[in-house]
Formats: structure tokens, sequence, C-alpha cells
């Protein structure tokens, strides 16, 4: 039986002297990083064959360790933050845990988790959680192949690229930046996304940063920050929710030259596929073709999906799939002329007085008032309708000051001309800034 590769086998092959991870303030390079994971293979030793979760409070460090890991362990957990005691307890039980190694200030701790055989267990590769936007997060497991499978590799190009790493590396969109970093022996720039956007960008200009894969949020606010015109980007691509036609022209119009591709992936597909006319939504054409690899249908607007890349076992929760091996991504579209647009996810709906109604439509009618930044649009409990739709809007510093006059009136008159009048938000709230989760999507809640 061939041996599955690990992510240590694959940097063997990269140039010594290439810059592995930029922060700014000190380099790694990828002869550092092979030196780091062979002392670390002693120092870890216990893990080996084992099934470890690990955490970290940096991507630096956990950019670090990760190839050791990949070689030593059975399975590797990349634990998100923010799960219950009570949840991970019968998550360690359920997939195999016996150690978790947990990264604080450079330094790694060692915990023992259980005496658990690893031929007990079926868990095996690298283990990932949902995003757990609809209940408890689901656990599933890769292999590195599959989770490569639509890595594009090129050693002699690979240095010519520099990857602002916005993701989380414990998700499975920043883990896809990761994979297509090293295997062509690129460098990553790991941004820490707490900080003011201005910062992070200041930061992207002193390392070169010309790719950046990011959430559409995180975009609208990028494209407005003042120096943007000081980066030289080459690659943008887009991810993890709705990327409609006014974050697409927005970001041509600040970068013309470089090359803007959506992709459409998820932790219990995998990667899917990638559109790159700048248009938002994707072609009739893709679910019309037949592919071994790649097969899209939509039944009753809901987009189903079978790939080639997707999860190889569900090692806790459930994942809908039909009789043909189909997904059920829960992503609901509408078919216009010769695409399909994406409308929103069917868990987010909100009731109102019986009628369905998605956040992101009525966000996507905000956010293309040139005065808007960034909105978000949530459900309030009422006793008559069941809920009220109210938003959230950060406008623009940007625009002139005229255009914030009267600016909650300007937004419902826009709503009231373009959507049904209980889709209308009841409150319209400036704010600040709008909290995104780890995996650099809104955060959608009750109130």
């Amino acid at each position: 039986m061939k041996k599955e590769r690990n992510i240590f086998s694959i940097i063997e092959s990269i140039p010594d002297d290439r810059v592995f991870l930029d922060d700014g303030h000190k380099t790694i390079t990828y002869g550092q990083l092979k030196d780091r994971t062979r002392q670390l293979e002693r120092d870890l030793s216990p893990l080996e064959g084992k099934i470890c979760a690990i955490t970290s409070d940096s991507k630096m460090s956990l950019a670090c360790y990760l190839p050791v890991l990949s070689k030593v362990c059975r399975g590797l957990y990349l634990q998100p933050s923010g799960l219950s005691s009570e949840y991970l307890t019968d998550l360690y039980k359920e997939i195999g845990v016996s150690y978790r190694l947990d990264l604080r200030d450079n330094k790694f701790y060692l915990e023992k988790i259980s005496d658990i055989n690893s031929k007990e267990v079926l868990a095996s590769g690298i283990i990932l959680s949902t995003s757990g936007t609809s209940g408890q997060p689901k656990v599933l497991s890769y292999s590195l192949s599959s989770l490569m499978s639509k890595t594009k590799v090129d050693i002699n190009r690979g240095s010519d690229f520099n990857w602002g790493l916005c993701y989380d590396l414990n998700r499975f969109a920043g883990l896809q930046v990761y994979l297509q970093a090293v295997s062509s022996g690129s460098t990553i720039t790991p941004l820490k996304t707490c900080m003011p956007v201005a910062e992070q960008v200041d930061m992207c200009i002193r390392t070169g940063v010309n790719a950046i894969s990011a959430t559409p949020s995180y975009w609208r606010q990028l494209v407005m920050a003042p120096q943007l015109n000081k980066l030289n980007m080459r690659l943008i691509t887009l991810g993890g929710e709705i990327a409609d036609q006014s974050i697409l022209t927005a970001l041509r119009k600040a970068f013309p030259e470089t090359r803007i591709v959506h992709i459409y992936a998820s932790t219990e597909a995998g990667v899917g596929f990638s559109v790159k006319d700048g248009k938002e939504g994707f072609s009739l054409d893709r679910v019309q073709l037949e592919n071994t690899n790649l097969s899209l249908k939509v039944i009753d607007n809901v987009l189903f999906i079978r790939s080639n890349s997707s999860a190889e076992s569900i090692l806790y929760g459930k994942i809908d799939i039909d009789g043909e091996g189909f997904i059920d991504t829960g992503d609901l579209v509408e078919k216009k002329e010769d695409r399909y647009i994406f409308k929103g996810r069917v868990s987010g709906t909100i009731n109102v007085g019986g009628n369905k109604v998605l956040p992101e439509e009525i966000e996507k009618v905000l956010n293309s008032h040139p005065a808007v930044l960034i909105s978000r649009v949530y459900p309030k409990k009422n006793s008559i309708l069941g809920a009220l739709v109210c938003a959230e809007v950060v406008l623009n510093a940007a625009v002139d000051n005229a255009s914030f006059k009267n600016i909650d009136s300007q937004l419902k008159s826009c709503c009231k001309e373009l959507l049904e009048p209980f889709k209308v938000p009841a409150i319209i709230k400036q704010v600040d800034n709008i909290e995104v989760s780890t995996a650099g999507k809104i955060i959608r809640s009750y109130e």
C-alpha cells in the first residue's frame, strides 16, 4: 500500500533559502522550517501514530508545527476556538483523541487525553470542524491528497507569490491557502485580522504581499483602505460568503490588472469550482456539464454538489447526502438569464409573518448604496410577526459627507424600491463595525 504523503514530504523539495513566513518583523526560511521539523519530531515522539488535537493563539506558530504534526500523527484535529468543554469531551471520545497540543507564547504544552489505541478508531489524516453556523460544528476528515486535489504546484513560479493569510489555519479556507503556498514554495504573511484594516494593509505593503484569499466581508473593508493602491496584487480570491456584483466591481476598479477569482468551497464539499469572469453567481453551463471530478445540480433552488475533493469521512455530526452522492450545500440559488445567482443560506432564513426573508438579499441592496461599507441583516423577535427584519450598517468614510445626510431614509427608500414590503428593515442602525467570526463570516443571531 502506498504511504500517504505528509506536509513535511512536500516542503522537502522547496529550496532552503526561500522565505516561508514573514510577519514584518522576522522571517523564517524553508530551510529553517525543515530543521525545526526534524528537531520537533524527536520532542513530539509520544504523538507517533496517535490522534492529536491542536490549539494555538498564533497563525505563525501553527504554520511551523503543521509539517511535523502531519508527519508524526495518525490524525491531526485542527481545533477551532470557542468550543464548549462538554462538546469537546464527547468529540474527543468519538474520534479517539489521545493528546492535545496547545501552542502559546512560542511554546508547546502537551496534555494526554486518553489511552485510546489508534487501531480502535477510524479517524486519520487532517480533521476539520465546520463553521457551526447552524448548530454544533460537524467534524470531517481529509487525506492530504484530497485537500490538495485542486492545488496548483509550480515550484519555479512559487517564489513570485507572497500570500496574505487572513483565515485561521484551523479552518478549511486557511488550510487551503497554506497548502497552496507550501506546495510551490511561496511566502506566507500571517495577518492579525483583529488589527485595524489600515495596519493590516501596511503590513502587506512591508512584506510584499501580492496574493490574498478572504471573505467578501473582509474585502469590503480592505478596498476602503487609503493606502490600498500601494499593494501590487497579482491574485485575489473570494470565498466563504456570497460575492455579489458590488464587491466584484469594487475590486476590479481597485485592481484593474489583477486576476480576481470567486471560489465556491466548503468544509463538507471541499473545493468545488471557481468563477473568473467578474460576474456574480455562476454559469448555467456548470450544472449542465458532465464531469467525473465535479457535478452540480439544483433542486428546489438549493445547490447540490458532488466532488472528488470532498471530505473522506464524517466523524461527528450528520451531512445530508442523497442517493447519488450529492451533498446538500444548504445554499439557495436563483436562475437569472444564463446564470445562477446565490441568494443566501436555507438555515439563515428569517420568518416574518409566514414570509421567508434571506438576510443576504437585503444586505446586497444595502451594500449597493455608495455610503455603505458593509451591512448585517438580522432578526429581532416579535410576538406578532415572529420576527422583525433589522439591519446594521457601517458607513463608508471615503464618501463625501453629503451622502450621509438622511442616510437612514435613503436606505429605506432604496429597500422599498427593490424589495417586497416585508423584506424592508424595520430598524436600520449605524455602527462602527460589524463582528465577523473566526472564519471571516458575518455573525448572525437573534436579538
